[in-house]
Parts: structure tokens; sequence; C-alpha cells
């Protein structure tokens, strides 16, 4: 029950592209002097990374990976970081996590074939 076998990357790829920016994106934008900042988007890049090509062995961790853009949005108002860049980087970032793992999880088995009628 708490694993669905092995199943398609879909539209998670995405967040192998965000999770990716997160661990680069202190330096691009400008807050990597801010240590809640830069810990933050490098621990949850990285956990995003792992956890998109855990979902392909697990499908049931695409859960996750959900949990983890709901951490990005509130972590935009939570930590004080004072850059404006810093919360909309993540709060849009969030938006496209969420998404990207709910849109990438299908209800159907993965041999699932429609009846042709």
């Amino acid at each position: 029950i708490w694993t669905s076998g092995p199943t398609r990357l879909g539209t998670a790829w995405l967040v192998l592209l965000v999770g990716a920016w997160l661990v680069i994106s202190p330096f691009a934008l400008g807050f990597a002097h801010y240590t809640a900042g830069i810990a933050n988007n490098i621990a949850v890049g990285l956990a995003l990374i792992l956890l998109t090509l855990g979902s392909t062995r697990n499908g049931l961790l695409r859960a996750a990976m959900v949990l983890m853009g709901a951490w990005m949005w509130a972590s935009a108002f939570i930590l004080s970081v004072p850059r404006e860049r810093y919360m909309w980087n993540n709060l849009i970032l969030a938006f496209v996590v969420i998404m990207s793992a709910v849109a990438s999880e299908t209800p159907y088995p993965p041999n699932y074939r429609p009846d042709q009628s």
C-alpha cells in the first residue's frame, strides 16, 4: 500500500529544473549573504531534486514534493530575508512545484489502456 511502483517522470521534470535554480538562485538574485535565504533555498533545491528522482521509483514521493512547495510558499513570509526577489522567487517557484507535482501524477495504473469502442 505504501508503494505505487515505478512511474514516469511526467511533468515533474520541471521540478528538477526548479530544484537546480533554487540551489543557484541565492547567488544569481543577490541574497547569498542572508544565511536563512541561502540555507533554505539550497536545502529545498537539493531535496526537490532527490524527491523528483526518487518519485520515478515511488510515485508517492510526489506528495512530499507538494509539501516542499508548500514550505517554499510559507518560507517566503516566515524567513527574515529582506529582499523582494527572494519572496517572489519562492512564491512563483512554489506554485510551479505544486502544479507540476500534482499534474505529473495520474490516477491510472501504469498498464492502463482505455477501451477502444
